[in-house]
């Protein structure tokens, strides 16, 4: 306990505040000593839309949608960041904010 208690940081986020990001490295976990935050992705869809442009012509066009997604709340407690660093996995899935 005396190592961990070594390493372990506190930090305070303001309302609203990105903790990380989707992308960014994981190279941290973190425990929710108080407050409440959010654990979201974003999933983007495609659609595609034809319209005529003259008699015999057509035009495709495609249009992105991105969607914010709530995955978890997190509270009091609650640890989260570590599954990134145990799989070893490049950067983080999802963002987490205040």
């Amino acid at each position: 306990m005396v190592e961990l208690c070594m390493h372990v940081n506190q930090q305070k986020y303001n309302i609203n505040s990105v903790i990380y990001d989707i992308g960014s490295n994981p190279s941290t976990f973190y425990i929710v000593r108080e407050g409440n935050l959010c654990m979201e992705t974003i999933i983007e869809t495609d659609s595609f839309y034809s319209f005529p442009i003259d008699n015999q012509k057509w035009q495709l066009r495609k249009q992105t949608r991105r969607i914010q997604y709530k995955l978890q709340e997190l509270s009091k407690g609650d640890i989260f960041g570590h599954e990134e660093m145990l799989s070893e996995i490049p950067g983080r899935r999802c963002r987490v904010r205040t």
